[in-house]
């Protein structure tokens, strides 16, 4: 194992438990929209390997799933740009993050 789960010196994150607390993943989601404006799923992915620092990069099978979800609840809408899917955060996904956010 390594340091992503919680072994060895540089153990900061237990990247298993944090993405199996319900909604975790959803926000981060949420969140890495937020901070590029708009985002295309492999943007994403990359983004969030950037700020998770663990060299976690969730799965197609994850991302886009979880993407589709968003989007059917309101939080995200979509638009096609250069052939490419891309998502954009909504009002209701907005106040979602604003909600989630310590102050």
């Amino acid at each position: 194992m390594n340091a992503a789960h919680g072994e060895g010196p540089r153990a900061f994150i237990d990247l298993d438990l944090l993405l199996n607390i319900k909604g975790v993943l959803r926000l981060l989601i949420l969140y890495t929209i937020d901070r590029l404006g708009k985002a295309h799923g492999y943007g994403i992915r990359r983004y969030l390997s950037q700020i998770l620092g663990v060299g976690y990069v969730p799965s197609s099978g994850v991302l886009y799933p979880t993407l589709h979800k968003l989007e059917k609840e309101g939080f995200l809408q979509t638009r096609i740009e250069e052939r490419r899917k891309v998502y954009i955060l909504t009002n209701k996904g907005v106040k979602e993050l604003e909600n989630n956010r310590e102050n």
